[in-house]
């Protein structure tokens, strides 16, 4: 075997391997560079991003959108001095988020006299559509028209600063969901009845005011001064997020909105929907023996977001003429 032979093949291929390592580190500082120039350019494109973002706030809010879609007048006029800190907006002391959507959140707040109360924040910037300033316009609307109404909360105060609107309304009870979550077994038979009776009766005035709810589920429904084991009487009912609210009477609605399962089917009509019956030659008399037998049924809460969700309810929404 020739040694020295073997020696110097393996210095050659000692300088084959530093010269790969030396094209490989090369080729990693090439790509480095590259990344760092990507990056530049993706913190130019935001920053223009963020500027048209301001932009269209600007134009979506503005007056002139408001007074062309008429909403200049029910939303509340920016207020430059308006106080907005991290536990505070305005007089209202706020505290933990009891939830959030889309483009808003719910914080729990207190007024200075120690009133409870919950604070809706609605981020402007966050608000893509022309659609959503009308939805935001409709909330409002509908939490004026409600307040007073013994299934309604009431609306306490409404401002707003360049960048949100808040409405502040009053803190009652909690979610049916929450309540059945934590038991299931929390409502007594006479209560879940009381509790079906108060929704429909909530809706029936929402309905006589020409308003349409749009997102009627668990969620929406709060319950406060339930006794365990009490009767029809022993819980009391409000309906809240009025967030898809809607006149129902003024033209035909469009827009499928909700829950998936809790929708009403007839947002899937292309001719529309409305508060109208479909079927002129419709019997009165049926449509409402459906509506008690859909409205007083057993509706059992505990397989919500199970197998099925909301089946009952959807049943319910069939059975009624108003899109609920």
């Amino acid at each position: 075997m020739d040694l020295p032979g073997i020696s110097d093949g393996f210095r050659r291929l000692r300088r084959h391997t530093e010269a790969a390592g030396d094209m490989s580190a090369a080729a990693q500082d090439v790509r480095a560079r590259q990344y760092e120039r990507v990056c530049e350019n993706f913190r130019i494109l935001r920053r223009k991003y963020d500027s048209l973002k301001e932009v269209h706030q600007a134009l979506l809010w503005g007056d002139a959108v408001l007074a062309h879609e008429g909403l200049a007048a029910g939303l509340p006029a920016v207020d430059p001095t308006l106080v907005e800190e991290a536990h505070r907006v305005g007089d209202v002391t706020t505290a933990a988020t009891l939830g959030s959507g889309a483009c808003s959140s719910v914080l729990e707040g207190a007024w200075p006299d120690g009133r409870p109360c919950a604070v809706k924040r609605i981020s402007k910037r966050d608000a893509k559509t022309l659609q959503e300033v009308r939805n935001v316009a409709s909330e409002l609307e509908a939490l004026r028209a409600l307040t007073g109404a013994p299934h309604a909360l009431e609306l306490q105060a409404a401002f707003a600063s360049r960048d949100h609107l808040y409405f502040v309304v009053e803190r009652f009870g909690e979610e049916l969901y929450a309540l059945l979550k934590r038991d299931a077994c929390a409502l007594a038979p006479a209560q879940q009845a009381g509790v079906v009776h108060g929704v429909a009766a909530g809706l029936a005035h929402m309905h006589s005011l020409d308003l349409v709810h749009r997102d009627v589920k668990p969620e929406n429904v709060l319950l406060a001064d339930v006794v365990p084991g009490g009767g029809f009487r022993d819980v009391r009912v409000k309906l809240c997020d009025l967030g898809l609210a809607a006149r129902g009477a003024r033209a035909p609605l469009f827009q499928c909105c909700g829950s998936m399962g809790f929708f009403a089917p007839d947002m899937l009509d292309p001719a529309g929907y409305d508060g109208a019956p479909r079927t002129p030659g419709a019997s009165a008399a049926s449509r409402s023996s459906s509506r008690r037998r859909a409205l007083f049924a057993r509706v059992w809460f505990r397989e919500y977001k199970a197998s099925s969700p909301g089946a009952a309810t959807a049943t319910a929404s069939t059975a009624a003429s108003w899109p609920i």
